[in-house]
């Protein structure tokens, strides 16, 4: 429910900082919107009920402690009036989503049973980007009860050439027909 309510207030982030040719500045001020938001003192002082939203504002931008731009600053007093603070961190990873396909990039998460060297990462990379025709941001880690072979996940969908998943795949066909 909070990424439905965080897509059109990311949706407005990007816009404004697309026109403005600053999409890694917001991407930046997001994320540490986002961390300041996350800290229960912080959380617990806004949250208080005799507070009035310029207070808030405020407490957010002397928390930030840096000088906002001015689209920053009505970015915050927007998400105070609304009551969207809480769901700032779905914000900051729906802008990140928007700006990664404005770049043609794609996020690819692969599990590996063992770490992978530079040149099997750059494989891979390269066979992604020429899969899917898009710039590829590899995240890489490793599960060794994969056993061998990899797990890969892109957006919502995954493929399973692993071991373990071979394994589990065979153990549900064998215990089907008994």
């Amino acid at each position: 429910m909070s990424r439905t309510l965080a897509r059109p207030y990311a949706r407005a982030a990007f816009e404004v900082a697309q026109a403005g040719n600053r999409l890694e500045p917001w991407e930046q001020f997001l994320a540490s919107l986002s961390r300041i938001l996350a800290h229960s003192m912080v959380s617990r002082i806004l949250a208080h009920p005799r507070m009035d939203q310029s207070e808030r504002v405020e407490i957010v931008t002397l928390a930030l402690g840096k000088g906002l731009d001015p689209e920053e600053h009505n970015f915050i007093l927007l998400l105070v009036q609304h009551d969207r603070l809480t769901v700032v961190a779905d914000i900051a990873t729906e802008y990140q989503i928007l700006k990664m396909r404005a770049q043609s990039m794609i996020e690819c998460l692969l599990t590996t049973a063992v770490p992978l060297d530079e040149q099997a990462r750059q494989t891979w990379i390269t066979r992604l980007a020429a899969r899917f025709n898009r710039n590829v941001h590899l995240l890489c880690r490793t599960d060794p009860e994969l056993l061998g072979g990899a797990e890969l996940r892109v957006g919502d969908h995954v493929w399973d050439a692993s071991i373990r998943g071979q394994i589990d795949r065979l153990s549900r066909l064998l215990t089907a027909r008994i």
